[in-house]
Parts: C-alpha cells; structure tokens; sequence
C-alpha cells in the first residue's frame, strides 16, 4: 500500500492513510484524532460483530430447533432426512451433502440420501465400511475434518470412495453409543475449507439427527414387528382353519416364506419309523424334486436341528461344515444363509421349517429366528391337529369298513349251520384280510380219558398229511405256538418265528406267525393261526382284526356245535326207538298170539271179566 500512516484498529486491522495534500504533513492533532477514531471503529466492528454472531447462533439454534421438532410431525425415514438437509441448509453451506447409514450385520454402508452440486439424487450404493473415510468415521466413531479429502485418505490407509473431492467434513451419527452411520458435507473448491465452528456446528446438526433417526428406525422395527405379529396372529389363525394335511402343509410354507421374505425354503417332517427327516414341501427354483427325499436324524443343518429341537441362523453355509451341499446340486440353487427352526408339538419334534436366502440380499437375524420358532408352534399344533383329524377320520372310515365287512362275515357264518362250513368261513375271511399265507383252525377236544388236545379242522396252505393226522390224533396243548396259546389264553404275534423256541416249522419260508385264541363265555374252545412269509406283513392292526373275527367265529361255531349235537342227539334217539320196537317186537307176538288162543278157548272157558282182560291186552299189543 502506498501508505504514510498506519493506525491499528484493536482485534480487527488498522487504517491506511496516504500523506496528505500539500506540504504539509500529519500533526499530533491528527493522530489523536485517527486513534480516536480507530477505537470507535473497534467498539462499532465488535458491536457488529456479536450482533453477527448472535444472529448466526439464533440461527442455528432454530435450525436444531426445527430439526428436533421435526420428529414429532414426519416418521418416514426419508421424510426426516429431507428436512435434516433443508434445516442445515440454513446454516452451512451444503450444495454437497449426504448421509450414509450403517448395516452391522452386512458391514456394509449405504446412501440413504445424497446431493450433489446442490441436485438430489437417488443411488441405490452399498459399500464395505472399510472403504472411504466414512468406514473410518463408522468404526473409530469420530469425526474427520480435512482440506484434503485424498490425502486423508491416504493417511488412513483406505480406498477413496464416489467423486474425490477437496474439503471434506464427516461426523458419526450416534445415538446411545451407537454410530448409526455418518453426515457428510464436502465441496469441490479447492479454497473452501470447513472451521471448528463449522464443524460445532455441524456435529450438534448431526447429533439431533442421530437421535432423530434412532428414533425413526425403532418406530420403524416397532411397525415391522406389530406387523409381523399382526401377520403371525393372522397366519396362526389361518393354518389351524383347515385340517387336510397337505393343504396345511403347502400353507404352512407359503406363509413362512412370505413372513420373512425368503427366496425359498423347504419343510420336512420327522418319519416315527425310522427318525428320517422327509422332504414335504419345497418351494424355490427347481426344488419339486426334492420331494420325498430322506435325510438321515443329524445329517446337515436341518438334522442338527432336529436332533437339538434348537433354532439355527447360518450367514455363510458354504463354510459351515454342517450344510449339506448335494441338496443344492440337486435343484441348481445357490444357498448363501439359513435360518432354521424345529416343530414341537408335545415335547418331540415333529418337523423343520429351513427359509433360504433374504430377498433383500442381508442375512437372517436373530429377530428372523424368533419370529419364525413362533411361527413354528403354531405351524405344528396345525399339523398336529391335521394329523389327529387325518387318523381320525382314517380310523373312522376303517371301522365303519371293518363293521360292514363284520356284518358280512356274521351273514355268511350264521348262513350256515355245518360245524367245518363254518370254520372254513372264518378262517378264509382271516387270511383274505390280513394278507397271510397259509392258516389253520383248530378247536379244542377233550377225550373220555380226560386228556384235552387241539383237533384240526380248518386249514388253508399247511400240508395235507399233517393235518389228516390232527383230524383224528390230537394235537398236545404243550406244543408248538397254538399250545401256548391255548394255555395263556392271550393272542400272540410273533414277527421273527425263527428267535421262538416254540415255534413247530410246517411249511419251509415262514417268517411270522399270528396266533389268536377262540374264547366263548371265558372258555377257550378253539384257536386260529396265520403265518406269512414277508415279515411286517402281520402286524398289531392284523391281530386286532382276527381278534374281534374269532369272537364272532366263536357264537357261529357254537351254534354249529350245538346244532350238531341236537342232530346227534336225535339220532341217537332214533336208534334208540328202533331198537326197543325191535326188542320189543318178539315178545308182543308171543302174547298176542296166546292172547288169541284164550280168547278162543283154547284153555278152557273164560269169565267175562276175563275176556274183558284180554281184549285189553290184545288192543294194546295191537297199537304198539
């Protein structure tokens, strides 16, 4: 400056005056005046000042202001985060301005609203929170404030992230110790730079909007959850409506998939045989095959919940040593995570639920685990429930087909009165619905010497000779499975005849023997036995049914029975009478005949009381 005097003007610069005109130069006069002036400036510039300041700081307080009354009005995320921008806005510079929130389960972070060059824009970015200052921000929780945006970049050991460009401000968003993500202004203008009254500034803004969205995300998974429960209420409601199993079923899969939002998903039951887990519903990209398929109590991620009737989150499968990976192969699908969780219905597990993949790419997590194991009690008592009302019906249909058939049965044992008719009857019905291979009736006989044994009379299969011998040789109540029998008086089914000692072998092949006493009033008067050569074949329902068939059989055969021992007993009554008119016979003759000679007089005259007699006598003898 081409300067003569120079006056300082305190805490703000100083006054440059040229020298003046003429000759004449600056007088003491002037100085006093000039640092009188130059005070009064100072006084007036820090009036001015504060009053800036003051102005600037109701600002912002205004600005937090709105920012934190904003809440109570807007709970759309996206909503709240428009007028975080507009509120700061008001204060700061922010033509370029975003705010990235943090996924801890995926480590990843994302835009949640971006500006640039003053323009919003929508992205859709996700990146590791170890790139970019913000992953910086993100997992050291502080703020970073440079003129130098690549530079710091390269002091942190990170990979720049969007368009670099030169000052660049970033505070953490965190809400009880928590960083939610981070706010970021930055500018392109190499001679712009952010203060630490900017950035005051700018952490309290971001502060109030780290509360703000706290509070807006948990008011969001508050709205999930309700919604969540609201469909868990609905869905449970839903699948115990119906009672036909496989309609349950495929709702059951339907409505878990939809609960979570999973890209597939598969349920098995438990078989009570053989523990197997079965394949019953499979929904996803080429998994039809996958029906039916067993695997093994134990066998990967759905046996080992089976097994521990415990929930199970896998976020990478492919390195867990538990996930089975020939499923996939089978039905060309990439599994990245599971949740999976067990049915229990009565304290045994009766099934699995598996989901796969979420549709929004994230892995499963632990809310998803506990909002699916509720999902599961329902879904079991439903398939409980179905199960019950299946058997029942099933047993009902049976037993309505068992009556008809018993009634047919009944028809054509009573049609008949002939004692081995009948047996044979019974003993046809017998292997006809059991599925046996070979059968006999027998019926207990005792001798006149008191010994009791078993006479074969009924026989389908057994060798003819063997059975033409216990036609007329009884067979001894200490021998064989029919002995025992008839001794115990309790049915028995022997699934493996070559572990029983008892067993007597009559026809090579035999694996199983049903064996049934014939009971009538608390008596055993007979007994029936099947055998078959495919074990498994006559089972617990088999011995039941020949049961309720050999206590009808019983009043047939007892009426056969008593119906031939009438017949025998008019017979024997028959011969009886023919063979006193025979005795008889001989001796009539002879009186009738000397009866004749009296009344001819033959020994003389008779009396008439005399002949009376013997006029009686001749018309006896003559009736009989």
């Amino acid at each position: 400056l081409d300067a003569l005097l120079y006056v300082p003007v305190p805490d703000h610069g100083w006054l440059a005056l040229p020298a003046p005109r003429g000759k004449r130069g600056f007088q003491t006069a002037d100085l006093h005046f000039l640092q009188t002036l130059a005070a009064q400036m100072a006084t007036a510039l820090e009036q001015v000042r504060l009053i800036s300041d003051l102005e600037r700081r109701v600002r912002e307080l205004e600005a937090l202001r709105l920012i934190a009354q904003s809440v109570s009005y807007a709970v759309e995320l996206d909503d709240l985060l428009e007028l975080i921008y507009a509120r700061a806005g008001r204060i700061l510079d922010i033509t370029n301005f975003y705010i990235a929130l943090h996924d801890p389960e995926t480590q990843t972070l994302r835009f949640a609203f971006y500006v640039e060059d003053g323009e919003r824009r929508y992205l859709d970015d996700v990146w590791p929170d170890t790139e970019g200052l913000s992953g910086v921000i993100v997992r050291s929780g502080r703020p970073i404030i440079t003129d130098d945006y690549l530079a710091e970049c390269r002091r942190h050991g990170v990979r720049p992230g969007g368009k670099p460009g030169k000052a660049w401000m970033g505070m953490p968003l965190i809400s009880r110790d928590q960083v939610l993500g981070v706010m970021n202004v930055s500018s392109f203008d190499p001679d712009v730079t952010y203060t630490e009254e900017q950035a005051q500034v700018f952490q309290a803004i971001a502060d109030q909007a780290a509360g703000i969205l706290d509070k807006a995300r948990l008011y969001q998974m508050m709205q999930k959850r309700a919604l969540q429960l609201e469909t868990l209420n609905e869905v449970g409601g839903v699948i115990t409506s119906t009672l036909e199993l496989d309609a349950v079923l495929d709702l059951i899969m339907q409505k878990a998939i939809d609960l979570l939002q999973a890209e597939a998903g598969s349920l098995l039951l438990v078989d009570e045989e053989t523990g197997d887990l079965v394949f019953q519903v499979t929904t996803g990209p080429r998994t039809a095959d996958l029906v039916g398929t067993r695997l093994p109590m134990g066998t990967g991620i759905v046996g080992r919940v089976a097994e521990s009737a415990r929930a199970i989150i896998v976020d990478d499968v492919q390195r867990d040593e538990r996930w089975y990976p020939g499923l996939d192969e089978r039905s060309d699908f990439t599994t990245r995570s599971v949740v999976c969780v067990p049915m229990v219905a009565r304290g045994r597990v009766i099934g699995v639920i598996e989901l796969l993949n979420r549709q929004d790419g994230h892995p499963f997590i632990p809310e998803d685990r506990h909002l699916l194991t509720a999902f599961a009690a329902h879904a079991a008592v439903a398939i409980e429930n179905a199960r019950l009302f299946t058997m029942t019906d099933q047993a009902l249909a049976a037993r309505v087909e068992e009556l008809s058939m018993m009634q047919r049965i009944d028809r054509e044992l009573n049609a008949t009165l002939d004692y081995q008719r009948v047996m044979e009857t019974a003993l046809d019905w017998a292997l006809r619905m059991t599925g046996a291979d070979i059968g006999l009736m027998a019926i207990i006989v005792e001798t006149e010497d008191g010994q009791r044994g078993l006479r074969f009379l009924a026989n389908r299969g057994y060798p003819e000779e063997l059975v033409a011998v216990h036609r007329e040789e009884l067979w001894p109540l200490e021998q064989g499975l029919i002995g025992r029998v008839v001794r115990s008086g309790e049915p028995e089914l022997v699934e493996n005849v070559g572990n029983d000692p008892d067993y007597v072998p009559a026809v090579a092949g035999m694996a199983a023997q049903l064996t049934v006493p014939i009971r009538r009033e608390e008596q055993i008067v007979g007994v029936i036995a099947l055998e078959s050569s495919e074990r498994g074949r006559l089972d617990q329902g088999a011995l039941e049914f020949v049961s309720r068939l050999a206590d009808h059989a019983a009043i047939a055969i007892e009426n056969a029975r008593l119906f031939e021992a009438v017949q025998a007993a008019n017979e024997a009554k028959t011969e009886f009478v023919s063979f006193v008119s025979h005795e008889l016979k001989q001796p009539m003759t002879s009186i009738k005949g000397y009866a004749d000679l009296l009344t001819k007089g033959t020994a003389g005259e008779l009396t008439e009381t005399q002949r009376s007699f013997i006029e009686i006598i001749r018309s006896n003898v003559a009736r009989m």
